[in-house]
């Protein structure tokens, strides 16, 4: 893969719970039935890979570790063939809530007072895709740009965009790229945990 011939990238971060994902999983078959996922690993195991049919499977794939705080799992672009010119990243954090103390979690320069003294979050999800748009494979681009649209349209079959506002300051904050699945954002409002991607928010 040639990237410095010309590259585009596409992001969006997540709230899912693990019903979520096996929803989006399910989705992604039904629609994209070409999409392989292969597991991915850290530590001594990061060579180690393994070839799923959907990406329940390949997140499901932790080589014996019982706890893992993010689950990751990939697949190459254009779905379907040999030839790679891109790749499509889903990290999960699997391990939700954590219980944050601002006292104790946060460094000595920010206004603790202006936090609970205690609160649940749930830290954000991911699914990027970064690609080849100048390989001078017409064709393969061509079914890159279709299979990555059609990702994005199952995405936002399952999901829905996150409203919310900043825990300190009630501000509200709204992005294209947040977006959260039914099951995490009913669970999240029911009890009551912010969202957290850098800052921290409340659901609305």
């Amino acid at each position: 893969m040639a990237w410095e011939r010309g590259q585009t990238t596409r992001g969006s971060c997540l709230w899912l719970t693990h019903d979520d994902v096996a929803s989006f999983s399910e989705a992604l078959r039904a629609y994209l039935p070409e999409l392989r996922w292969s597991c991915s690993h850290v530590g001594k195991d990061r060579s180690t890979r393994h070839d799923y049919a959907t990406l329940w499977e390949a997140l499901q794939c932790r080589l014996g570790v019982q706890t893992v705080q993010l689950l990751q799992a990939f697949s190459t672009l254009p779905f379907g063939t040999t030839t790679s010119l891109g790749i499509l990243l889903f990290n999960f954090s699997a391990c939700y809530p954590t219980t944050v103390v601002p006292e104790t979690d946060f460094g000595p320069s920010t206004d603790k007072s202006a936090y609970p003294k205690k609160f649940r979050s749930v830290r954000h999800s991911s699914l990027s895709i970064r690609w080849n748009v100048n390989d001078g494979n017409e064709e393969l681009c061509a079914a890159i740009d279709a299979q990555v649209k059609q990702t994005w349209k199952v995405l936002n079959s399952v999901t829905r965009p996150v409203k919310c506002h900043r825990l300190v300051n009630g501000r509200e904050y709204s992005t294209r790229r947040y977006r959260i699945g039914p099951d995490m954002l009913e669970t999240a409002k029911r009890e009551g945990w912010v969202i957290q991607q850098g800052l921290f928010y409340v659901l609305d």
